[in-house]
């Protein structure tokens, strides 16, 4: 005999959502490492399983699962869990509970609404976390400082000393550069020769053509280019902007990047590629800025509806 049950528990050990037609969707979230309430002991991550009876459409996961795995047609997969729906009903309405071994129990209130408990001894959303231990945590005081300590101030007259530092370094390098930029007249007429007769010595010339000579120096000025602003922002180079996709059609959700390449070993489709995100990993066919443009490969391509019914877009 067909279990709808036991399909329900395989597919939530690799999806974040399963929605049984007319029932209600399983929606599992990550929760992670965190402490205890008191504080003293550390929580390892986990999954926790809630239910939504609001969102009972068929979205086609369950029931093509179901035939996938039963060898049956996809219409004969709905009518199975539509009977196993009413029976589900049945058994809230007559014996007030219904157990879902290792997914929880749907109980019926007092005001006739269904409540549902997740099991909290082996759910089976938080399989792969299992074994995982609870760490002790111990606080350890830290001592305060007796006194502050003090805010380091420079004094005035050190602040005065390396500003007269870095004036000298401006004069001293002006300084060089006149040096350097100016010419050195050479009186060759006051100069002693190596000769074998003795050189008349001639008196020299009088200061006041020194003088003259000197009267125009060369302009000893030193010239600093810079560029200008306008020409520093017309170098200024724009990063190129490339928009990443942000929709994916995906056509499975796995707990393991194995088991993603597993499914598309299996799958025969090509094309397919692996979305990590948020501990899963989604195998998807096409991708996009929008989910317009993400879906528009399913609604282009009717064999890929018809062998995966169950495509949905996922957005991050």
């Amino acid at each position: 005999m067909i279990s709808v049950t036991e399909h329900i528990r395989y597919l939530l050990t690799c999806h974040e959502c399963v929605i049984v037609p007319g029932w209600g969707a399983f929606v599992s979230q990550y929760v992670g490492a965190r402490l205890s309430a008191d504080g003293s002991k550390l929580l390892p991550p986990t999954r926790v399983l809630a239910f939504n009876s609001d969102v009972a459409h068929n979205d086609g996961l369950l029931a093509s699962g179901i035939a996938r795995r039963e060898g049956i047609s996809y219409d004969a997969a709905v009518a199975l869990i539509a009977n196993e729906v009413s029976i589900y009903f049945h058994r809230v309405d007559v014996l007030g509970e219904l157990v879902m071994p290792r997914i929880g129990q749907f109980l019926k209130s007092n005001n006739g609404a269904i409540v549902f408990e997740p099991d909290r001894d082996a759910p089976i959303v938080s399989t792969a976390y299992i074994g995982l231990p609870t760490v002790g945590v111990q606080v350890v005081g830290v001592d305060e400082p007796e006194e502050e300590q003090k805010e380091l101030h420079i004094p005035y007259a050190s602040r005065i000393l390396a500003l007269g530092k870095v004036a000298a370094s401006i004069v001293a390098l002006l300084g060089m550069g006149t040096l350097l930029s100016t010419p050195v007249l050479v009186d060759d007429s006051n100069m002693d020769f190596a000769s074998v007769v003795t050189p008349k010595i001639s008196a020299p010339k009088s200061a006041q053509t020194l003088v003259r000579e000197l009267t125009s120096p060369i302009d000893s000025t030193l010239t600093f280019c810079l560029p200008s602003v306008a020409d520093s922002t017309s170098l200024a180079v724009k990063p190129k902007v490339v928009s990443e996709p942000r929709c994916f059609l995906v056509i499975a959700s796995c707990e393991t990047r194995r088991g993603a390449e597993k499914y598309i070993a299996q799958s025969g489709e090509s094309g397919l590629k692996i979305l990590e995100r948020n501990g899963r990993y989604r195998v998807y066919v096409s991708a996009g800025r929008t989910t317009e443009e993400a879906a528009s490969y399913k609604d282009n391509n009717p064999d890929f509806v018809r062998r995966h019914p169950d495509a949905w877009v996922y957005c991050k």
